[in-house]
């Protein structure tokens, strides 16, 4: 009953947050009672969650419902908030839901708060009008989400539920309103959201200062001469100048299951794209420690072909993760060893030493530690000193291997400090001043709805420029269910993160639908089809920072062109004569001679 009375005050105070300014809605017929006393009720384990009414101030509705997460259950669905309809709903009506959502605090890889709102038939077959992801930072976020219902319902067949079955978190629900518009309205009549955030008009200064910095940083000058055995010019030769790879890491993560899947057509089409779209790649869970030993995935030897495969094709290999320091990261063998420090820390060197020595020469980097602001129980234990003996195994199994920290919102989660951050920044100082061979910093990139704008971005990415190392962002995807928004934000993101002399990468968490961790990869839906993010992905990979040119030599037998830097194919033509010549723009640019003779 009292969670009831909560939700019930929560509706009481109907209304629209937010930024941008609310549109107005047509009158229409309330789906769900008001007052509704018992309108909403808690579904699952009421030890799980924490639910308070709380004032609200700066926005047009004055309470909302608040909600501590303790654990995460089993499935997300387990734990929510669902109220029933009160009116009679006919197939096809044309319904909208808004509501406004913030996070107080999270443990979310992106830093937010997250939850889903479904419109579904109460029973089997659990028919859903509608299913819409939100994620929200310390800033209300309002949703308008516009549908036609699917199937005809009488009072209490339908329920709108908000689910809460995530990582633990504190999130507050406002502004709920539900309204049913029958057939006088069609969908696209009604707002949909569309996020906005900080410098993403097309005009915003922060563009024009990334092109002027991308030209600056990731270009060089390639001069090519053309000359006969006897040193004389070659003029007018024609020269073409062809790019077949970016010095810049455009990768992906590689699930190991797609990669040797038993459906021939499928593993086929997995392997073509991840060598015709990337440059780098990072095993998804193949080397991580549980499957590394054969706990769960294909074990060590599938492991170790799969990065063999990788490089077979071109690309840059990286390793993750060498320990994610929690117990429920590790083997349940290495997990017993709690109560035996000495053995425990033993056991760990002998994983690394192990895995790094296994891999020698065949990585070009690897995530020693990853997260480490949740995943601390191995240093509670141990010391945090244990670190630095992590990275020196590491580097002594593999000296010419480059050794990185790993951890989640650090670019996620807004603008400003936040306590991730400052741990993150505690944790890199702890590292370099006990003499850990740290040669990298990796963050990676899991977003939702509340992203974090481009400058803001830019002035995290400088925090960390202090250390002097090179950083890869090494897991980016963006869970929302607005592909507009995504191809707009991926832009807005590869742009600022391309521009900072820092970034040495980026690395997706999957580009498929069919093989991601949140069936919500940034280019390929389920059936192949291409994302709007994904034809940004491609635009910019391969066109806007893509170098292809032609001209013909001078007088002086010279030809020359500014180029981003990476490997290219040179081919001069004159007078019967071809010669193709591979050259490598580096930091300082390139020059090559060729004999035509």
């Amino acid at each position: 009953m009292l969670i009831r009375i909560f939700v019930a005050l929560l509706l009481a105070g109907l209304s629209q947050p937010v930024e941008a300014a609310r549109v107005k809605l047509p009158v229409g017929k309330s789906v769900l009672s008001a007052p509704a006393v018992e309108a909403f009720q808690l579904t699952g384990d009421p030890d799980q969650v924490v639910m308070q009414i709380v004032s609200v101030k700066g926005q047009s509705f004055r309470k909302a419902l608040r909600a501590r997460t303790k654990v995460r259950p089993a499935v997300h669905y387990d734990l929510q908030v669902t109220a029933r309809n009160v009116i009679p709903i006919k197939k096809g009506d044309v319904m909208h839901v808004r509501f406004s959502l913030r996070c107080l605090e999270s443990r979310q890889e992106s830093g937010e708060g997250r939850t889903e709102m479904v419109v579904e038939r109460v029973g089997d077959p659990w028919t859903k009008s509608i299913t819409f992801q939100a994620s929200a930072g310390r800033k209300w976020q309002t949703f308008d989400v516009p549908f036609a219902c699917l199937e005809g319902y009488e009072p209490q067949e339908l329920q709108i539920c908000f689910r809460l079955g995530y990582s633990p978190q504190v999130i507050e629900i406002g502004g709920v309103e539900f309204i049913n518009y029958g057939k006088k309205l069609k969908v696209r009549d009604l707002p949909r959201t569309r996020i906005r955030y900080r410098g993403d008009d097309p005009k915003a200064a922060w563009r024009r200062q990334a092109r002027e910095q991308i030209d600056r940083i990731r270009k060089a000058d390639l001069t090519i001469w053309v000359a006969r055995a006897s040193g004389k010019p070659v003029k007018g030769a024609k020269v073409e100048v062809r790019m077949k790879r970016h010095a810049f890491g455009f990768g992906t993560a590689v699930s190991a299951f797609a990669l040797w899947h038993d459906d021939p057509g499928r593993r086929a089409r997995y392997r073509e794209e991840v060598k015709k779209l990337f440059n780098y790649a990072v095993m998804e869970n193949a080397l991580k420690w549980p499957p590394w030993d054969g706990v769960w995935g294909m074990g060590r030897a599938k492991a170790i072909e799969s990065v063999d495969w990788l490089r077979d094709q071109g690309l840059t290999v990286r390793g993750h993760v060498l320990v994610w320091p929690s117990w429920r990261h590790v083997p349940e063998e290495v997990a017993a060893l709690k109560k035996s420090p000495d053995k425990l820390r033993k056991r760990i060197l002998e994983h690394i030493a192990e895995e790094v020595g296994a891999l020698r020469g065949k990585l070009a980097q690897f995530d020693v530690i990853n997260e480490p602001f949740d995943n601390h129980d191995l240093m509670d234990l141990l010391g945090d000193q244990v670190m630095v003996d992590w990275f020196r195994e590491a580097r002594k199994a593999d000296p010419d291997l480059q050794l990185f920290l790993n951890d989640y919102s650090i670019l996620a989660g807004g603008g400003g400090t936040s306590a991730h951050r400052d741990h993150f920044e505690k944790t890199l100082n702890f590292l370099v001043k006990n003499g850990a061979p740290l040669d990298g910093i990796g963050m990676q990139g899991h977003f939702g709805w509340g992203v974090t704008p481009p400058e803001d971005l830019l002035q995290v990415l400088d925090r960390y420029a202090v250390f002097g190392k090179p950083v890869m962002v090494t897991e980016y995807d963006q869970n929302v269910t607005d592909e507009e928004f995504q191809a707009r934000y991926i832009r807005d993101f590869m742009t600022a993160i391309f521009s900072h002399p820092s970034v040495e990468g980026m690395l997706m968490w999957g580009f498929w639908d069919g093989a991601h961790w949140h069936q919500n990869a940034p280019i390929y839906r389920q059936d192949w089809s291409l994302k709007p993010s994904g034809k940004i992905w491609k635009q910019l990979v391969f066109k806007e920072w893509w170098t292809e040119a032609q001209g013909k030599t001078d007088r002086q037998g010279r030809y020359r062109v500014r180029g981003f830097k990476g490997d290219y194919e040179v081919t001069v033509r004159h007078r019967g004569r071809t010669k193709a010549v591979p050259v490598h723009v580096g930091p300082a640019g390139a020059k090559l001679d060729i004999n035509l003779d």
